[in-house]
């Protein structure tokens, strides 16, 4: 629940400029107080944003810029605890960037970087990295992402670093993603997932997808199989998704060639 009180002036000159300013924002988030200050102008068709900033408690953000037929806004997020928002969560996160293109087409762009993010049973040290959101006609939407992920972890598993590389883009009610995954070693991970009839709400709607692993060796993944140890060896996969969210049927063909599998109780090794 968000409460809040405001105090605002404004004037409207003959020319056709409205001047409004909202001054000492103030309210509560919860246990966190909300503080800021905004102030726009229009004229001759264009709305200026002198320097503007709201916070919820230590979570910052501010804005500035322009906009006449396109957008020319500059913005500033920093949240120092996402526990504020997510329970039994911790970590920062700080991202910056600019919105522009045609009013009814923007574009936002992020530079993103998250440091010490800690849920359940997930940690990642640190994600470093840009996403590119369009906007376009229809209301269809075209994104792109490029995150350096550092320090992976998953109960007992961990990768210590890969790169992630995403597209998305929706058309028709239809969402199409392409995804890639640069992992040690030169091992890869690539494919593409789709959603025919597109809900956010619908766990029981239709997935379908491909998945291609390439993996010149299997020891970085050993940090995530312990139970297995030293196995190493080269491994090609192909992995077939259909279903529905909720219940996904995956079909796998895997080769693993010059496989090794030390088993040091029985002082053997399997080849």
């Amino acid at each position: 629940v968000v409460n809040f009180t405001l105090l605002t002036h404004g004037a409207y000159a003959q020319d056709q400029t409205v001047y409004l300013k909202v001054n000492d924002i103030k309210g509560s988030f919860g246990q966190y107080p909300i503080l800021g200050n905004m102030q726009f102008t229009y004229r001759n068709d264009q709305l200026s944003i002198p320097s503007s900033n709201i916070s919820i408690g230590s979570t910052t953000a501010s804005f500035s810029g322009y906009a006449n037929k396109e957008w020319h806004i500059q913005w500033q997020l920093h949240c120092p605890s996402v526990a504020m928002f997510l329970k039994n969560a911790s970590g920062d996160i700080s991202a910056s960037g600019s919105m522009t293109n045609d009013r009814m087409h923007p574009v936002i762009k992020a530079e993103i970087a998250a440091n010490r993010l800690k849920m359940a049973a997930l940690s990642i040290e640190r994600i470093n990295g840009h996403v590119d959101l369009a906007t376009l006609i229809d209301n269809n939407i075209n994104a792109l992402m490029d995150l350096s992920v550092t320090q992976f972890k998953y109960d007992k598993h961990h990768i210590a670093h890969t790169n992630v590389n995403m597209k998305v883009k929706t058309l028709d009610k239809q969402l199409n993603a392409m995804f890639y995954l640069a992992l040690s070693g030169n091992n890869t991970v690539r494919g593409n997932i789709s959603l025919p009839n597109l809900s956010f709400t619908d766990t029981s709607q239709a997935i379908q997808g491909n998945l291609l692993i390439n993996l010149p060796t299997i020891k970085p993944l050993m940090s995530l199989l312990p139970e297995i140890g030293n196995a190493d060896g080269k491994l090609q996969a192909t992995v077939s998704i259909a279903g529905k969210i909720k219940k996904p049927s995956l079909t796998v063909h895997a080769m693993l060639n010059n496989g090794i599998y030390p088993i040091p109780q029985l002082g053997i090794t399997l080849k």
